[in-house]
């Protein structure tokens, strides 16, 4: 138990290199942690992952390196795929995500797998004039809300411009129709929603 406090704090800590000091008996420590029972395997991802953070801020990732260099950068969460999984579970159930840019929040639903059911709150701040109009656009929204159709615990999203100047049109068959669309099914099952566009605010 030992090795598994010295992990556990090299875990905890930013500094890659200690956790790297580690390398030899890591898949003995890996075992010896798996061992444990789910509840005090929870309580040791309160103590490594952000304990004095509610909300995890994720900006500007267009590569899973960049996840891995900023929000992930914790050597927990790279070492083994249980114990990821379990690590990204933890996180997107206990903090409020906010994800600047539709593509970030894409690419990071799609390093988190099966925690995306955990998701409970989330902020997406994103320019208006980005998601209008155009296929690449379109495409982009449309795996955004397929993702939050897997979010089985979700429990509140909002929708923030990036920026001032731009309004959002709320009327049918108008430039963001698709994304109120999707926005009207979250709504549906329950979800509080709240989009903040230009100087106008809808909520449900």
């Amino acid at each position: 138990m030992k090795k598994l406090a010295n992990w556990l704090r090299n875990t905890a800590s930013s500094d890659g290199g200690a956790a790297l000091a580690l390398a030899p008996p890591l898949k003995e420590i890996r075992g010896q942690f798996l061992a444990l029972p789910g509840e005090i395997r929870n309580q040791i991802y309160a103590y490594a992952i952000y304990p004095a953070l509610s909300s995890l801020t994720i900006a500007n990732c267009s590569k899973r390196e960049h996840l891995a260099a900023s929000a992930l950068h914790q050597p927990l969460f790279r070492a083994s795929r249980q114990i990821r999984t379990e690590a990204l579970s933890y996180l997107c159930a206990t903090h409020t995500l906010q994800i600047l840019g539709i593509g970030t929040a894409n690419l990071f639903f799609e390093c988190a797998g099966e925690a995306i059911k955990q998701v409970k709150q989330i902020v997406i701040v994103q320019a208006a004039s980005e998601i209008v109009g155009m296929p690449a656009c379109e495409e982009s929204i449309e795996r955004l809300f397929g993702y939050l159709e897997e979010a089985e615990a979700l429990k509140g999203v909002r929708m923030v411009e990036e920026g001032v100047g731009k309004i959002f049109d709320f009327g049918e068959g108008e430039e963001h129709a698709g994304v109120l669309r999707r926005v009207g099914g979250l709504r549906e099952r329950g979800v509080h929603v709240v989009v903040e566009f230009g100087d106008r605010m809808r909520t449900s």
